[in-house]
């Protein structure tokens, strides 16, 4: 297996399923392509899956959908440390799109690892209208300068003072936030 692609959305991910996928993606050391989207409300397992993807040595594209979680410092620490291992990455795409609020020292931590990634050639992030401080941007910006191969970099960030209408935010709604926001509709209605 090269690919794989994996959509949790649940309110709250249990101890066993993320133990359950840490042991899955350390067997699988060939893997080229991960995509990891993450909507649940909290964070629990992030660490473990994060620090499991940093033993993929031969990975070279990694996307990770956040959309919608509650991230705290250990989670963003934890992804830092993983961008220090995956030293073979070459596409990377990073969404926070729906997280209200990551803390700046994650951020932080995140742009100065990126720097370390000489094989890097795409870079997309999208922190949508998540709070982060214009000291974290220009630290996620001064880790992106040094990149020498790169040739492609995308930046989502929207700032506004203002909160937006929920039917804003529907009008920009994917088929993915779709699928999660209905499930956890579901979920509460239950």
């Amino acid at each position: 297996l090269t690919q794989l692609s994996l959509l949790l959305a649940t309110p709250k991910l249990s101890d066993r399923p993320v133990a359950s996928l840490t042991r899955v993606l350390r067997n699988l050391t060939q893997l080229k392509q991960l995509s990891i989207e993450w909507y649940c409300r909290s964070d629990d397992g992030g660490c473990q899956i994060s620090d499991t993807i940093s033993s993929l040595s031969s990975l070279s594209h990694l996307k990770i959908d956040f959309g919608y979680s509650n991230i705290t410092n250990k989670t963003m620490k934890s992804i830092s440390a993983m961008l220090r291992s995956v030293i073979k990455l070459s596409h990377l795409d990073l969404s926070f799109y729906g997280v209200s609020k990551i803390s700046d020292e994650g951020v932080i931590a995140v742009g100065d690892q990126l720097s370390q990634l000489t094989h890097l050639i795409s870079i997309q992030a999208n922190f949508g209208n998540t709070q982060i401080s214009d000291e974290a941007v220009s630290r996620l910006m001064n880790g992106i300068q040094h990149l020498q191969h790169l040739s492609s970099f995308q930046l989502y960030l929207i700032r506004c003072e203002n909160a937006v209408s929920y039917t804003h935010l529907r009008a920009h709604e994917t088929p993915e936030h779709l699928v999660c926001r209905l499930l956890l509709e579901k979920k509460k209605d239950h």
